[in-house]
């Protein structure tokens, strides 16, 4: 250590300071250190016991989309995937107006009644039938 600090011995000591360490392992150049003290705990007290924690989460948005949803019945409580169907809605009799406007009385005015994605999608529960919710493409009322 006089090698690297040659002035160490003439220094003043600083009051309150700690003591110096002196690891005579550090000196004969082993490169390690002391591992640090143990975790003090108060008596009667047991160490905390940390592991790997696994945590499902399950968010409903509570809207409904084209394609089926996971979600719990509000009528019979089961946790279901909701049946899909489609129904005409606002889109699909605006574009079958606007198609006979235009000149398309040769059925080509029901091509909308027939692409799903111009149609309402109406959301049931497989297990009592009942309504959940829709998808509505369009949407006028509030």
């Amino acid at each position: 250590m006089s090698q690297m600090y040659p002035n160490v011995e003439k220094m003043a000591p600083v009051p309150d300071a700690p003591p110096m360490l002196q690891h005579e392992h550090l000196q004969q150049g082993s490169g390690s250190y002391d591992p640090p003290p143990p975790y003090m705990q108060a008596p009667g007290q047991q160490a905390p016991v940390v592991g790997p924690q696994t945590v499902t989460v399950v968010v409903d948005t509570g809207k409904f989309g084209p394609y089926p949803k996971a979600m719990q019945c509000y009528h019979c409580g089961q946790q279901v995937m909701t049946t899909v169907t489609k129904k005409a809605g606002t889109i699909t009799w605006a574009l079958c107006s606007l198609l006979c406007i235009v000149g398309c009385f040769c059925g080509c005015c029901l091509i909308p009644f027939c692409a799903s994605p111009t149609q309402d999608m109406m959301h049931r529960c497989p297990n009592c039938q009942k309504f959940l919710g829709a998808y509505e493409r369009i949407k006028f009322r509030r």
